[in-house]
């Protein structure tokens, strides 16, 4: 069929085929509808195949692969490991050849064959591979190969010996790849040996197959195969391992401050952080990865499980930016989570002279001083202390100088203010001091608790995070401690201490240790005694102290119960100046006054303000949600059009919406208009190379969502266009961006659809090889290509040609006819041999120089007749003579009876001597006679004389038939050649030669490939007949004959062929063409003429040796039975001279009719052509 690569080259060495990729184990041309209709009920032509996966369920595709597998190693023993997890197995059954009379349902076109007598081929294929190393096998079974060309046999090879490029078949494959990395099965592929694969022992040993390992891997594979490998070979995560993991935080803040995340700051930038999920049983964990503060979900580098951070890295450079168009396939495996089910932990925190905000939200003041439980969870399950001192200079209020935390059957965890430290902290774990320092902003372990994580976020604020979620950071600054306590939604409603009844509602906050409820609204020394019924006691209960005390110390020693502090809401009006200092410095905070007021010292305000700014922001970014973005995922955008979309964001806590394009980015920001929480993107699509469209939402807390769908940009040209639909992958590494293939208008092509269909390039120049093809211009699509006419002795379209059988139709032959490829050859009947003319016989003279007669030899007609000497009668066989009257045994008169004999002769003995002797002067002996030297011999080559006789021999290269002649060995045909590489055998008289496959051309020594600009115009394939030659115009061009390429060939005949028409069309009558009505006036007339129609007699383009080659067309008439008068075409030529040189790019001289003096008129021995007036 049309768009395939029918014709059976070499692999290797055609232009065309570079690029495919291609086995086969019998590359010919076959056609199954050859078959005869009975036949092909019978003898039905069958492609049988079937593919086997490793995994894929069949019951037999282990076998098959265990059996692959030990023909692989059997062929290569360097891979011992070697398994496949692919096959194919293609079997082609009963493949006749293409011999140019298909039969279709209504019946078979006529056809000088016997259809029920063609033969047909079987063979099979196996393909196997494990993505890195691949094999092949061809199988041969005995009695399948039956033909290798129609017509040919063993023994008419002869005929076919000289006939160069016919499409022998070709086994072997090409890899389509820039190295040519090809095989031709050697000294079958491409000859007429391929008719014995059937018979011959192939390299594996067997009969009849064959087995090659295609690749040339050191083993190691390319990222999109390792890629691939690893998809192919990574189970998938179990959905309840999914479920387990924790969903990604939804900003980067919420990351930044949930301690269940840790930041991986080789990830860190300005714009970018990912960060994963504590482990706390070594298996999964969540990678979240954030642009801009907002949440990236999916490929091409969003957050994903990662279940070995190493292998899972190694994963994603492999699929995801070593390749291109295999990131999905790794987040397939590694599914990134949105944060849909994602809570942030609530805080409750302390700071400054104490001011604490509870779970509920409520704020006060609590100036206590000793030690009390700040927060119980759970009955005891976790419980945060805190104790109190006096701030520098003064003793009527204080402030928190240490924490511990701890689980029940875990260790406290104690962190005190120690000014004198280098980090301005002190670290007890279990009562143990430790060194702060080992400790920095990546979460660790510790020894002496499982489940638990503590950090140094920055050098004075120290973290404690419990696997559960709950949470104690404690941060010093300006000799205050502040403290944040966060724990997950699941322990609402199980706690109390002075961060309050966790329910919602604040009006329960200030509960008393022993239950009792005060009013919001208390007064401060009211909520005094509120935070007094928590403080921490020695003994044991719900209260025991979890400090850490030195020797001689105990829970006394930090508790003053005679300690009243100043109570703001009852306070004295404070110093006018102080109260000014302090406005000027916390401006409305009431918390930062108050510690001025009661501390005299603004710097102690200025830090309660920054810890109580700090924490505040941190909380309400930790708890602030972003927008929900609503837009389509996928844009369809079509270059140089505009690019429409809006978008909505809608925001769970009521916050106004801002959108921007994500930085940075290319696109302009007047791209993007909004109105509300709506946003408009219109633009000119103004690029062709892949982009990002990322568009942020974000809220009025600062929190971001980032909208990025997939661009499809559609880039067509001529009228091509794009689907509208459908899903593809990502065409880059870095991008959410596809570039569509365009789907062409009839007649174009390209990835742009830029170019005007090449049909002849996309169907692999399908015409028959020789014969020129033309593309046909747009609208015309793959199939708009022309074939010139079949080569002489063929018969077709010029895509599909056959031999013209000429011994059944118009032979001059006058006895036999042998055809072949192309033409035929006469021979004669024995007897007969060849006149000088090529098609009479003439007699064989069998008796001279020598016959195989004993004695008389008669020549007669076709034949000749032995006879006998007097004396003698014939023998039985015709040949041989014997006495008639032969002497007895005991008389023979002395005569050599050895070498001769002795007739009687009616009693007059006489001597007669043998055939091979002659008798002596003596009438007695018998000498021999030296054959060689007289010349009665019938060697055709080498002579050597014997007693009696004499023998023959022959050259090297030759063989003897009988016992007389030496005929040329075939070395092509015995296959004993040695052509290595892309040469193929050319036999030729007692030797061969190897010369370059069809294709090919001998460049330097070596045989290549060039390409139609650099490649050497091949002879024609059409003989011009008598008429055509005398129409041929011949001039000399000053450029060298390697210089006359394809490409220039098909430029100068395109030029002359619309040069023909311009000039035929005025001058129709002249070159051949008539008006209709047989007017004989000019006039106008439509003819067009092709470059199918320029030919060039054979023998041209021919070497001057003198820098100049010689060039000679002729041009036929459309219908293609005679030619363009010579002396019309010699006027064309002769006007255009400068056009021809530019083409050429030589000087072109000597511009004359090839025949001097012979023109043959158009119509002279052909019907005049009728065309329409305009």
């Amino acid at each position: 069929t049309p768009w395939a690569p029918w014709w059976p080259y070499l692999f290797g060495t055609n232009y065309w085929y570079n690029n495919l990729a291609m086995v086969a184990p019998f590359w010919a041309i076959s056609d199954a509808s050859m078959l005869s209709q009975d036949r092909q009920v019978t003898d039905h032509s069958h492609v049988y195949f079937h593919s086997y996966t490793e995994g894929d369920g069949q019951a037999n595709t282990q076998q098959i692969l265990d059996r692959a597998a030990g023909d692989a190693n059997a062929s290569d023993t360097s891979l011992p490991d070697y398994r496949p997890t692919w096959a194919l197995v293609v079997t082609w059954v009963n493949l006749p050849p293409d011999i140019g009379c298909p039969c279709r349902w209504w019946g078979c076109y006529q056809c000088y064959q016997d259809l029920n007598s063609i033969q047909t081929n079987t063979f099979q294929i196996v393909l196997q591979t494990n993505a890195v190393h691949s094999f092949v096998k061809f199988i041969y079974p005995s009695g399948g190969i039956n033909w290798v060309y129609p017509g040919y046999t063993d023994a008419n090879y002869y005929y076919y010996s000289y006939i160069y490029d016919l499409p022998w078949p070709v086994a072997g494959y090409a890899a389509g790849d820039s190295e040519q990395h090809v095989l031709n099965l050697e000294t079958y592929s491409g000859t007429q040996k391929m008719g014995r694969l059937d018979v011959d022992v192939g390299n594996t040993g067997e009969t009849g197959v064959w087995m090659y390992r295609m690749d040339n891997s050191d083993g190691s594979m390319d990222a999109w195969q390792e890629c691939l490998d690893w998809y192919n070979n990574e189970p998938d995560i179990a959905e309840a391992t999914l479920n387990d993991l924790p969903d990604c935080p939804c900003t980067e803040w919420q990351m930044w401050w949930d301690g269940e995340f840790q930041i991986d700051w080789s990830s860190w930038s300005w714009t970018e952080v990912c960060g994963y999920s504590w482990s706390w049983t070594d298996g999964p964990v969540q990678k979240c990865c954030y642009e801009n503060g907002a949440l990236r979900i999916g490929a091409p580098d969003g957050g994903h499980v990662v279940v070995d951070r190493e292998d899972d890295d190694w994963a994603y450079d492999k699929c995801c930016v070593e390749s291109v168009g295999t990131c999905y396939r790794f987040y397939e495996k590694r599914p990134s989570a949105d944060c849909s089910r994602y809570s942030p932990p609530v805080w409750s925190w302390t700071w400054g002279d104490p001011h604490i905000t509870t779970l509920d939200g409520k704020r006060y003041t609590f100036n206590g001083k000793g030690e009390y439980v700040l927060v119980d969870v759970d009955n005891g399950e976790y419980q945060v202390q805190a104790r109190t001192d006096f701030p520098n200079g003064t003793q009527t209020a204080t402030v928190f100088s240490a924490m511990v935390i701890r689980k029940n059957g875990g260790v406290p965890i104690q962190v005190n203010i120690a000014a004198d430290s280098e980090t301005g902290m002190e670290l007890y774990i279990d009562g143990t001091v430790q060194d702060m320092t080992v400790y920095s902003n990546v979460s660790t372990t510790i020894s002496q608790e499982t489940n638990l994580l503590v950090s140094r976020p920055n050098p004075g604020e120290f973290k404690v995070y419990y696997s559960t979620g709950v949470s104690a950071t404690a941060q010093v600054e300006k000799g205050m401690m502040s403290i944040v306590f966060a724990a997950p939604e699941s322990f609402k409603t199980k706690t109390k201490g002075l961060l309050g009844v966790w329910d919602g509602d604040e009006d329960n906050d200030f509960t008393l240790h022993d239950g009792t409820v005060l009013a919001s609204n208390s007064t401060e020394r009211q909520i005094f005694d509120f935070g007094r019924s928590w403080q921490v006691t020695q003994e044991a209960g719900d209260k025991q102290s979890f400090f850490h005390y030195e020797d001689g110390q105990s829970v006394d020693t930090f508790k003053d119960d005679t300690f009243v502090p100043t109570f703001g809401d009852e306070a004295d009006s404070p110093d006018p100046e102080l109260l000014a200092a302090a406005k000027e410095q916390c401006g409305d905070n009431q918390e930062c006054i108050y510690d001025v007021l009661q501390t005299g010292d603004v710097s102690v305000g200025e830090a309660s303000l920054h810890q109580s700014s700090t924490i505040e922001d941190g909380s309400q970014k930790t708890s602030n949600y972003p927008p929900t973005v609503t837009g389509p995922t996928v844009l369809y955008a079509v270059y140089g059009e505009s690019l429409e979309f809006s978008m909505t964001a809608e925001d769970r806590n009521g916050d106004s919406v801002s959108f921007a394009i994500s930085s940075p980015s290319s696109l302009p920001e007047s791209v993007l208009s909004a109105s509300g929480n709506t946003a408009t993107f219109s633009w000119q699509v103004d690029r062709e190379e892949p982009f990002n469209l990322k568009i942020l939402a974000r809220d009025a807390g600062g929190a971001s969502a980032l909208y990025w769908p997939t661009v499809h940009l559609c880039n067509c040209r001529n009228g091509g266009s794009c689907p509208t639909s459908g899903a593809s992958h990502s065409s880059s590494n870095n991008t959410r961006f596809v570039m569509q293939q365009c789907t062409c208008a009839d007649g174009y092509s390209g990835s742009k659809c830029e170019s005007d269909i090449d049909a002849c390039a996309e169907n692999y120049q399908p015409c028959y090889a020789g014969v020129r093809c033309i593309d046909l211009p747009a609208p015309a699509n793959i199939s708009g290509y022309q074939c010139g006419a079949c080569p002489t002795g063929y018969t077709g379209n010029g895509q599909r040609c056959t031999d013209i059988d000429e011994c059944t139709s118009d032979s001059s032959c006058a006895q036999l006819c042998i055809n072949f490829p192309g033409s035929y050859q006469c021979s004669c009947n024995a007897g007969y041999e060849l006149a000088a003319d090529g098609n009479n016989c003439d007699d064989v003279d069998e008796c001279t120089p020598a016959s195989d007669c004993a004695q008389d030899c008669t020549n007669t007609v076709g034949s000749y007749s032995c006879g006998c000497e007097d004396g003698f009668e014939l023998e039985a066989d015709g040949k041989s003579c014997a006495p008639t009257d032969p002497c007895p045994d005991d008389d023979t008169g002395g005569c050599d009876v050895v070498r001769g004999w002795c007739l009687n002769n009616g009693g007059n003995k006489q001597c007669a001597c043998r055939p091979g002797y002659t008798l002596a002067e003596d009438g007695v002996n018998c000498n021999d006679v030296n054959e060689c030297e007289s010349g009665e011999n019938r060697c055709n080559q080498n002579c050597a004389n014997t007693e009696g006789s004499y023998t023959c021999s022959c050259e090297t290269g030759y063989q003897l038939v009988g016992e007389h002649t030496c005929e040329d060995i075939d070395e092509c045909y015995t296959g004993n050649y040695n052509c290595a590489g892309a040469t193929v055998c050319r036999n030729q008289p007692g030797s061969y030669s190897c010369a370059c496959a069809a294709g090919m051309v001998l460049v330097n020594g070596a045989c290549v490939v060039l390409p139609d600009d650099q490649k050497p115009v091949s002879p024609s394939t059409r003989t011009a007949s008598d008429d055509d030659l005398a129409n041929s115009v011949t001039f000399n061009c000053g450029i060298d004959l390697e210089q006359y390429t394809v490409t220039k060939d098909t430029a100068i005949s395109a030029q002359l062929a619309a040069m023909t028409t311009e000039h035929c069309s005025i001058y129709g009558e002249e070159c051949g063409v008539a008006s209709l009505g047989g007017a004989r006036r000019r006039r106008s007339t439509t003819v067009t003429f092709t470059l199918l129609e320029v030919e060039r007699p054979q023998g041209y383009p021919s070497d001057n040796n003198d820098s100049t080659i010689a060039l000679a067309y002729y041009v036929l008439l459309p219908s293609g039975n005679t030619s363009v008068p010579g002396n019309e075409l010699l006027a064309i030529l002769q006007s255009n001279v400068s056009a021809l040189e530019a083409l050429l790019g030589g000087d072109i001289t000597d511009i004359r009719l090839l025949i001097p003096g012979e023109v043959t008129a158009a119509g002279g021995n052909a019907g005049v052509i009728a065309v329409a007036v305009l």
